[in-house]
């Protein structure tokens, strides 16, 4: 680790330690530095709005950017507190409504698919949670900084998860498989895959690609799938909700699973649209021409 990254590290664990009432104190004065002096990628959240939402007026994008702003806040001070939760604090943090939901395909030998999108604060889902009995297990694209990827990885696995890059799951999964080992693989399913994906649909109003890991996995491998929801309950607080989707995948056409996966997304998105990343560039890629 460099001078330069470990000084970080200690400044990280350091602000972790300050209560969260004390950073969202400060949440005035942040979203004036980041939407009013810096305009952090203001053009992006705005043309994505205006894309996603046609038929909303100039006043009503404005007020869903400043009160996605107004979350993205919240996101980066919870999730420095992020580095100092241990499973209590997290407990109190993340509630989980039907986590239950899970016990019949344990009790029956079942591995299960668990599916989401960068909606309100998906890194709090991220540890592993003492009611659910499969082992947990995040794919994740490994990031280009080495030292934020390597912090990003332990504070993802100390309470118990297993971050696993993309590339791998699939190696993963058979090991898992031969040791007899129960998983929940949770895929954040609204990443931005390269230009020639394999399918292609209308999300929030735009051609939108998407990857197909977490179906193709289901179908080969005939897991359960579920979606979860998140809801923020206040600041600091979320609660999570489970819903099946798919019990028997490999009885689903192609392209079936992901489609409704896009659906249930739209629909959460549209429902409280603030709470999505809409700083995220998702819509750099085109659809590719198809010369017949």
């Amino acid at each position: 680790m460099g001078k330069l990254n470990y000084l970080f590290f200690w400044i990280f664990r350091l602000l972790a330690c300050v209560p969260i009432y004390f950073f969202f104190l400060f949440s005035p004065l942040l979203i004036v530095l980041i939407y009013y002096v810096f305009s952090y990628r203001k053009k992006v959240v705005f043309t994505n709005l205006h894309n996603a939402f046609p038929e909303k007026s100039d006043k009503d994008i404005t007020r869903i950017a400043k009160a996605f702003y107004w979350h993205l806040c919240d996101l980066l001070f919870e999730n420095i507190k992020l580095f100092h939760y241990g499973q209590k604090q997290l407990d109190r943090h993340m509630f989980l409504r039907n986590a239950h939901i899970f016990d019949d395909d344990y009790n029956n030998g079942r591995s299960v698919i668990l599916v989401s999108g960068h909606y309100n604060n998906w890194e709090m889902m991220l540890p592993h949670f003492n009611d659910i009995r499969h082992h947990y297990v995040i794919l994740y694209h490994p990031l280009r900084n080495k030292f934020v990827d390597e912090m990003m990885y332990k504070n993802r696995s100390k309470t118990g998860s297993d971050p696993v890059p993309m590339q791998n799951y699939f190696r993963k999964i058979i090991e898992f498989n031969n040791k007899k080992i129960l998983t929940i693989s949770w895929f954040i399913a609204d990443q931005t895959p390269p230009p020639e994906s394999q399918f292609w649909t209308t999300f929030l109003n735009q051609d939108t690609p998407f990857f197909m890991g977490a179906e193709k996995t289901a179908r080969k491998f005939n897991f359960p799938v579920y979606y979860i929801h998140l809801r923020k309950v206040r600041r600091g607080v979320y609660e999570g909700e489970f819903t099946r989707m798919f019990d028997q995948p490999k009885e689903e056409p192609e392209f079936a699973i992901t489609e409704a996966i896009v659906r249930k997304m739209e629909q959460e998105i549209i429902d409280e649209p603030q709470y999505w990343l809409w700083s995220h560039r998702r819509w750099k890629h085109k659809r590719p021409v198809v010369n017949l």
